[in-house]
């Protein structure tokens, strides 16, 4: 091995180990008892999976979750579907005004989230949308659609035309050609995108703390803040096992599509 390629390595190592040792350091922690927690900054001497349990219920975990999926699931597909069929005349077609469509859209990456809040909670009182899924679903998937775009206007236009022709001449539709040609020579920009969009949507915290007061509808984020502000102090350990939780679908998730992820996002740069 050359000496660049060594340090590269080396350098690499060492970023892996500084991004993964929260990790870590959350795992041990959910697993040690109260006491063990704050004199043992090692691995646990007698594990305490109990700890996980406890969190389970004290946080009302299985109901949280399904309002998360519930809401990541509604935001991921109708953001795909949504941003896709904006992207392909774009991509594929000159009309009048594209190119201030196109800039409208972008714009909406310019305009800081924290200016849209009290203007957004008038709108969604207005519409009956406080207190719903609905209401957190709605701003989620507006906040998504112009990376969306973005990346797929870039992915579509490298697509050779003359396959979109052809499709054309066998009689395929608009949206035939969408589905049946676009689409799967897109898959990793859809897959990168439903990742990024997916991780984002299930940490969101503020949409939903504006939007929700029924704790039957919170998600994990709005859950763990109430478990945190209730017992903080107290059940230090089943916290630390709550916040492992939450973490825990990401990681399952990423783990089985990183390499499409990491593809994505090579292809993007490629094709950008």
């Amino acid at each position: 091995m050359q000496r660049g390629s060594l340090i590269i390595h080396v350098i690499l190592i060492i970023v892996s180990i500084f991004f993964i040792s929260p990790i870590i350091w959350l795992s041990w922690s959910s697993l040690k008892s109260a006491v063990e927690l704050f004199s043992n900054p090692w691995p646990p001497m007698y594990p305490r999976f109990y700890n996980f349990v406890k969190a389970f219920f004290m946080m009302n975990y299985l109901r949280s979750i399904v309002n998360s999926v519930i809401i990541t699931v509604c935001v991921v597909l109708v953001t795909l579907v949504v941003s896709a069929l904006i992207a392909y005349p774009l991509a594929f077609y000159d009309f009048k005004g594209k190119m201030f469509l196109y800039i409208f859209i972008m714009s909406g990456m310019l305009v800081p989230s924290q200016v849209t809040f009290i203007p957004l909670f008038i709108e969604l009182k207005v519409l009956g949308l406080i207190n719903t899924l609905v209401g957190v679903i709605l701003p989620l998937i507006a906040n998504g659609i112009p990376l969306a775009v973005l990346i797929f206007v870039s992915f579509f236009r490298g697509i050779l035309r003359d396959v979109i022709e052809a499709a054309r001449l066998d009689g395929s539709s608009e949206l035939g050609i969408l589905w049946h040609v676009v689409i799967p020579i897109s898959k990793p920009a859809f897959v990168f995108v439903g990742i990024f969009k997916g991780i984002l949507t299930w940490s969101e915290f503020v949409i939903p703390l504006i939007t929700l007061y029924d704790e039957s509808l919170y998600p994990l984020t709005l859950s763990m803040q109430v478990f945190r502000q209730k017992y903080a102090g107290v059940y230090w350990p089943e916290m630390f096992a709550g916040l492992a939780l939450n973490v825990l679908p990401i990681l399952i998730v990423y783990a089985l599509f990183s390499t499409k992820f990491i593809r994505g996002i090579t292809m993007g740069a490629v094709k950008g």
